[in-house]
């Protein structure tokens, strides 16, 4: 196994901690997990070598037991959640909480897709142990063709698949910047504007990811016009419209 130390050699030193004072809300606190995710997506990239084997499963046990074996669990009160740097995160001298450990899973998985095409994916499962469907607890699963790869270093076993009562499943919709003669549409010289569709439809899928005026869950709820209309202009501009499945599901 590799060591922490060789790890953190690879990171930036951005030591960065931020404190959710006034995001105790558990929608606030998704929210901000996702965005953390994004914000500190490049840093992953320069690990990945230290996990990805070439097969799935080896790879999530890999990551499992180098965090449980180099980490010290402790969860945050709910006066005191944070989310972390992957640097923050790897420092020893600070307990970690579940949504720590699932910010440097869910990382490590995201950089090794972007290095190369793959069969599996990987979500956020955001999930409540108790009657109450808000969720306290945070770990990571990965979707392949022989079923589902549990990662959560809160348990004793890699895989272990404590059921939740509730859960929501999300993964963050990465911001891409779009290069091609669309980037700085001009104005035709009727004064027509020139829409970047593909811009737009990256765009409207991050307000369906964070549900802004309740986009996500009208689309839920009215799946013929996710089907007929939305499908039909995702295909039109070569969009693929899983995408938008997955944000439903």
């Amino acid at each position: 196994m590799v060591s922490i130390s060789a790890v953190k050699n690879k990171l930036p030193e951005r030591n960065r901690e931020i404190l959710l004072v006034n995001n105790q809300d558990e929608q606030d606190i998704i929210k901000h997990i996702l965005k953390v995710h994004n914000e500190f997506s490049s840093d992953y990239d320069n690990i990945t070598e230290y996990f990805d084997t070439g097969d799935i499963y080896t790879t999530c046990e890999r990551i499992w037991n180098f965090l449980k074996h180099n980490l010290k669990y402790d969860a945050e009160s709910v006066h005191d959640q944070t989310v972390r740097s992957p640097a923050r995160i790897l420092d020893q001298n600070n307990p970690v909480d579940c949504k720590h450990f699932s910010l440097m899973i869910a990382g490590i998985l995201a950089a090794i897709q972007r290095k190369k095409p793959t069969t599996w994916n990987w979500s956020y499962r955001f999930a409540s142990y108790n009657n109450d469907k808000a969720p306290a607890h945070v770990f990571v699963v990965v979707n392949t063709n022989q079923g589902e790869i549990w990662i959560d270093p809160v348990l004793n076993e890699f895989n272990e698949d404590k059921k939740p009562n509730y859960w929501q499943d999300r993964k963050p919709m990465a911001l891409y910047k779009l290069s091609g003669p669309n980037d700085s549409p001009t104005t035709p010289a009727n004064n027509t504007q020139v829409v970047n569709k593909q811009a737009a439809i990256s765009n409207f899928l991050v307000w369906v990811n964070l549900n802004l005026f309740n986009i996500k869950t009208f689309l839920q709820n009215n799946p013929d016009i996710v089907n007929t209309e939305i499908k039909q202009y995702f295909a039109a501009n070569n969009f693929p419209f899983e995408t938008l499945i997955n944000l439903l599901q």
